[in-house]
């Protein structure tokens, strides 16, 4: 069974995916960097991104809308893809706690002190 491709455009209102047919509306939706770049931290040496792709680079059965990525580790090979708003921002929160983690980590590991 082969998966359905989605390949409409969409923009988000109120934190909803929304099809978009009209061309130059979503043009514009996408030029603003706050409508793709959803959110942007840095925690110790990683930073953790959410972005909003405007269109589903998955599938209707396994739609990703959004990507959520660490940098500074080999997290930066596995993003992570959502489907909602919602999910994303569990990513991210997941991902920022990854990030926290690893930098207590890193500064226990520095101070000498051995988990």
């Amino acid at each position: 069974m082969q998966s359905s491709q989605d390949t409409r455009k969409y923009i988000l209102e109120n934190k909803v995916l929304v099809p978009c047919q009209d061309e130059t509306m979503w043009r514009e939706f996408m030029r603003d960097k706050d409508n793709i770049l959803l959110a942007q931290d840095t925690v110790g040496a990683f930073t953790v991104v959410t972005v909003f792709f405007g269109f589903n680079h998955g599938n209707l059965e396994n739609p990703k809308f959004f990507q959520t990525t660490c940098f500074g580790t080999d997290g930066e090979n596995h993003p992570r893809y959502s489907g909602t708003w919602q999910r994303a921002c569990l990513e991210y929160r997941g991902k920022i706690a990854c990030a926290q983690a690893l930098t207590n980590f890193e500064a226990d590991k520095a101070a000498g002190i051995d988990r």
